[in-house]
């Protein structure tokens, strides 16, 4: 499973991803972005705010063309 890029903000960003589950267990592996921690809006809300203001670019690609959805 791989939850894309963002898999790498997930080791400093706990409860950032959609935690993936065997059965009723975990399985140790993460998923995307967690759409129902409400913290996680406060993260990329201030993540993207950040990037609007390094790259004034009008366009910026949001991803979740190499994101593994199995998980949910």
């Amino acid at each position: 499973m791989s939850a894309g890029h963002t898999e790498s903000w997930g080791l400093g960003n706990p409860g950032l991803l959609t935690a993936c589950y065997s059965g009723s267990q975990p399985d140790g592996t993460y998923g995307p972005v967690d759409p129902i921690q409400e913290t996680n809006y406060k993260f990329l809300y201030h993540f993207l705010a950040e990037a609007v203001e390094l790259f004034p670019e009008k366009y910026v690609h949001l991803g979740g063309d190499e994101v593994d959805f199995d998980c949910w």
